[in-house]
């Protein structure tokens, strides 16, 4: 599975574990090559690295196969299914020397698409490092400006102003009370 989403990412233009990643959530096309499962992007990574020669040698086949099926180059027209080729230049039919040497380069490329990839994934990686580390740099600054306070309210009592609140602490009155002896209740009148 993860090899069908790699190379169709790869004809794509897609080299990034993270957009592969992405596009198997978001595009309906990498969603039926994964059978609606989004792979992380370090497995992804993982397996591109892991496995580079057999992915390269895969994908050299099937370039091979859209080669000779003339489906590289945009150099194929089709309307309703109907399919005419738009370029019959000498450059799509050869001696064995002139494939082998389109075989070489497409060898180039795919070594390019995968050594793209993997620097990309290191990049990201490097990246995720930075952004962690300046995380870590803000807690530790926040942390630092709390334990400060904390020693601060350790250290030292509210002063008391010379407000209103200040001067009325002191002396609360207590209001009299009227005792409920003092109340009649008619049940006639209500009152």
């Amino acid at each position: 599975m993860l090899l069908k989403i790699i190379l169709f990412a790869y004809s794509k233009g897609i080299t990034s574990s993270r957009e592969i990643q992405w596009c198997c959530e978001t595009n309906i096309i990498f969603k039926a090559l994964s059978c609606d499962t989004v792979p992380h992007f370090t497995t992804i990574a993982h397996f591109v690295s892991s496995r580079a020669q057999a992915i390269e040698a895969l994908f050299e086949q099937v370039l091979l196969i859209c080669d000779q099926q003339g489906l590289l180059g945009h150099e194929l027209f089709a309307i309703d299914g109907c399919k005419m080729r738009s370029n019959a230049s000498k450059e799509w039919s050869g001696t064995f020397k002139e494939l082998e040497q389109k075989r070489q380069k497409l060898k180039r490329l795919i070594q390019y698409h995968l050594s793209e990839h993997q620097e990309k994934d290191t990049c990201e990686s490097e990246e995720s490092l930075e952004r962690n580390n300046r995380k870590t740099k803000t807690i530790q600054t926040l942390d630092a400006a709390a334990n400060k306070i904390n020693a601060f309210l350790k250290q030292n009592q509210p002063r008391m102003g010379k407000g209103k609140r200040h001067q009325s602490l002191g002396k609360l009155k207590a209001k009299p009370l009227i005792p409920a002896s003092e109340f009649q209740f008619d049940p006639v009148r209500m009152i």
